[in-house]
């Protein structure tokens, strides 16, 4: 980030580790042309931070610029090119064991390895994409020379190796998140870089040479080498070649003395149809016997409701769409509640897929079933699907109003689904009889018969049922048409998810049936609300303008996204630790992206600064449109910023987004867990996040007397 120190944790080292003086006066003498410039004089004093930050980025943007067509794109003129490439994998002199034809179509989409024809991303590459990730802490010139200390942030991950994919002969990746260049001030190319890998004495070290001209003012080097230098170096010795309208690509390499990969028969800008076509891989072997074939869906509306549906019959796609019909009018007429004018659904037969039904809060259901026979009469499914469709329309009777429900238990929200979803079952049947499934059934079994047997054989220490309760005497005292009003209410209240009885209570006294209602409260609030058990640590805010003006950016990750996730009913959670005393967290940056419709639900989600235990100390809520609208493209870094609060020692960012499956955002994670990423919502147990660490940092500042 601009003007922001970065701090990595977790890898036995705070702050900028500077380069010993052996490393800093290593670097070769040879230059690529360019001015000799005579010996700058000795510093008196050293320039400003932002000084040298701002003429370090200058430099950097005028490297990007003379080198970008070797380290971005190529030309705009080279539209398409194809190679062979080959691979040696045996001794000396054996013939190579391996070669595979390579076409680029898209030169500015294409992967570095294929674009390039060897496994090549380091530190140029990464300032590249984007110079802002490197924080200049030293600008040198002399002799000709510019030299540029950097700290990396996120830290970069790079790879190297003879291969483009599935084979290499020599191959390491690394991380690191301090760097040094050399260039040749004459020309503006680099000579040399180096990388300091993270909490080890490896050195990455890359020398550039044989520079051509690609066009007047931009160049690129025909020869690279790259050494990993460690107790067991590797070194790779490449050749590039300049060909047809400018473009820079691989030539050959050697490793241990050996030429182990190497290019042929290079077309640029060829029809189409002239370029060699790469093999395709072994398409992979589906469970059943049968080839997989994509569901083949079609459409049935009726009276507010459409169905897709594949892989079964229409007559159970029009028992679905007249079941939620039916449900969906009653909980308007009958309750009041806000249906949608359209529910939408999508059904689908497949061996491979399990039963699950599921909304997304709007107005769109999922139900998967393996088979047709799925849907038959629970005596002999197991599974109550009318009942779970008027289930599904009692979640939409309270999510359509309440949009910001984390206050509450999921078993609370799942009683109410369940109170209303039995009510309306009873009433569907009054209305359409067990004619309306296929598999005719008295579903009746299936409603409030079943809720009222399983409230008379639980003691009152069950959680779901003492909710399932609270609801239901909740509308014996507001009637049927009383429910949607209060919940109306109550998302009108601004409810503190550390204290929600604060905003609940005025909308209990404000009704007619206030006295009882308040007595209802005092008997249901512990089943329905969830109690985040506040932190002991106070909440401390400061102005902005009290801050040094100098943020540190905790970073757990790697920096690189390799999965996304959204997770309905919990949340995203990383721990950290300050880096001094009396610290205040003034901003969240994640990586992610929305998904869903382009336009933005009217809805927040919510940031939480916790202790250690994941005890709740402040909520921060963010309108959803803070996430640009991805689809199922790549994300971005997104940054929140909050107002200025004090940390303790150790403490823990939790991001909820309250995600369904058509709305939500995906969380982007690194491919190696740290130890420090959960799932995890403020209050509640958490669990280990254990594919990655999520992308999500926390940024620091202290008082200005403090520094």
């Amino acid at each position: 980030m601009r003007g922001m120190n970065v701090l990595k944790i977790g890898v036995g080292q705070i702050g900028f580790r500077a380069f010993s003086l052996g490393l800093a006066l290593s670097f070769a003498a040879s230059a690529a042309g360019g001015t000799e410039l005579p010996d700058a004089p000795a510093p008196v004093s050293h320039p400003p931070a932002q000084d040298v930050q701002a003429r370090g980025q200058a430099i950097l943007r005028q490297l990007i610029e003379v080198n970008r067509y070797w380290l971005l794109v190529p030309l705009e003129a080279v539209t398409n090119y194809a190679y062979v490439f080959h691979l040696r994998q045996g001794e000396q002199g054996n013939p190579d064991s391996g070669q595979y034809p390579v076409r680029v179509v898209e030169p500015a989409k294409a992967s570095h390895p294929r674009r390039q024809g060897v496994t090549y991303y380091s530190v140029l590459q990464c300032l590249a994409k984007d110079p802002t990730c490197a924080q200049v802490r030293v600008v040198t010139e002399k002799n000709g020379r510019i030299t540029l200390e950097l700290a990396v942030a996120p830290p970069l991950r790079g790879a190297c190796g003879n291969g483009v994919k599935g084979s290499w002969v020599g191959y390491f990746s690394f991380g690191g998140e301090e760097a040094q260049l050399v260039i040749d001030a004459g020309r503006m190319v680099p000579l040399k870089s180096v990388v300091l890998v993270a909490t080890t004495p490896v050195r990455i070290e890359e020398t550039f040479s044989d520079y051509a001209e690609v066009t007047p003012g931009h160049y690129a080097p025909l020869s690279v080498t790259v050494k990993r230098a460690a107790e067991k170096s590797v070194q790779f010795d490449w050749k590039f070649k300049l060909h047809d309208g400018g473009l820079w690509l691989f030539d050959q390499g050697r490793y241990r003395d050996q030429k182990v990969a190497w290019l042929d028969q290079v077309v640029v800008n060829r029809p189409l149809s002239e370029l060699p076509d790469e093999p395709s891989p072994a398409p992979r072997k589906s469970k059943s016997a049968s080839p997989r074939t994509t569901p083949q869906y079609q459409t049935f509306e009726t009276n507010g409701v459409e169905v897709s549906y594949a892989g079964v019959s229409v007559a159970y796609a029009q028992a679905i769409a007249r079941t939620i019909a039916v449900a969906r009018s009653i909980a308007a007429e009958q309750f009041g509640f806000d249906m949608p004018e359209v529910i939408t659904i999508t059904v689908t037969a497949d061996a491979d897929r399990e039963v699950q039904l599921f909304n997304d809060g709007e107005d769109h259901f999922v139900l998967d079933v393996s088979s047709e026979a799925g849907l038959e009469r629970p005596a002999r499914t197991g599974t109550f699907h009318i009942y779970g469709l008027c289930h599904e329309v009692g979640h939409l009777a309270m999510y359509r109003l309440i949009k910001d429900c984390d206050w509450m238990k999921n078993d609370a929200k799942e009683a109410w689904a369940h109170y209303l979803g039995s009510r309306l079952t009873d009433m569907v049947y009054v209305k359409c009889g067990p004619e309306i499934w296929p598999d005719h059934y008295d579903y009746r079994a299936d409603g409030m018969q079943r809720l009222e047997k399983s409230l008379a054989q639980d003691s009152n220490t069950n959680s779901f049922n003492q909710a399932v309760r609270a609801w239901k005497a909740l509308v014996e005292i507001v009637g049927d048409k009383g429910t949607a009003p209060l919940f109306a209410a109550w998302a009108k209240a601004r409810i503190d998810p550390l204290d929600p009885g604060t905003a609940i209570r005025p909308t209990l006294s404000a009704r007619p049936e206030a006295e009882r209602l308040a007595a209802w409260w005092y008997e249901s609030e512990p089943a329905l609300i969830q109690e985040l058990g506040k932190s002991d640590f106070p909440v401390e805010t400061i102005e902005a303008s009290a801050l040094a003006g100098r943020p540190v950016e905790l970073a757990l990750d790697d920096g690189q996204p390799a999965g996304k996730s959204s997770i309905a009913g919990s949340g995203h959670a990383v721990r950290f630790e300050a880096n001094g005393t009396n610290c205040f967290l003034t901003e969240v940056r994640m990586f992610g992206s929305r998904y869903g419709l382009p336009e933005p639900p009217k809805e927040n989600f919510h940031v939480w600064l916790c202790d250690k235990g994941f005890k709740p100390i402040a909520d921060f809520p963010f309108p959803y449109s803070s996430f640009p609208y991805a689809g199922e493209g790549e994300g971005k870094w997104v940054t929140l910023k909050v107002p200025p609060t004090r940390v303790p020692p150790e403490f823990v960012i939790c991001v909820c987004f309250n995600p369904t499956a058509t709305k939500g955002i995906y969380a982007n994670y690194d491919k190696e867990a740290g130890g420090h990423s959960f799932v995890a919502l403020p209050g509640r147990e958490d669990a280990p996040f254990k594919k990655g660490d999520w992308l999500i940092r926390a940024c620091l500042d202290q008082p200005r007397t403090q520094r």
